[in-house]
């Protein structure tokens, strides 16, 4: 990450509780010399997601062992959103066992 910020200000983003429930927080923005563009999160969010670290792993934890369609309503979330991210999880956990291999 480059240090030479040249402009820090606040944004709002919203983060999804649920698919019906969500809030805004402020997060800060940095835009360097360089013209690239950072943003400080907290911890429990994830970068490019919407929802909470916690609400993420829920679904992921919950979609190993169920179907897509007893996540979505275990969890509320949309069937497409679960699909999404139980992708991704598949994805990176072969990755990390063919490196491991």
């Amino acid at each position: 990450m480059c240090k030479n910020s040249s402009a820090v200000h606040t944004v709002s983003r919203y983060i999804y509780i649920s698919e019906t429930i969500h809030c805004v927080i402020q997060v800060v923005r940095m835009i360097c010399t360089c013209e690239k563009t950072f943003v400080v999160l907290p911890p429990q969010i994830v970068p490019f997601k919407r929802y909470l670290l916690a609400k993420v792993l829920q679904a992921i934890r919950i979609a190993v062992h169920q179907t897509i369609y007893q996540v979505n309503k275990i969890t509320g979330l949309a069937s497409r959103l679960i699909c999404y991210w139980y992708q991704q999880y598949r994805q990176w956990h072969q990755t990390i066992i063919t490196v491991q291999d």
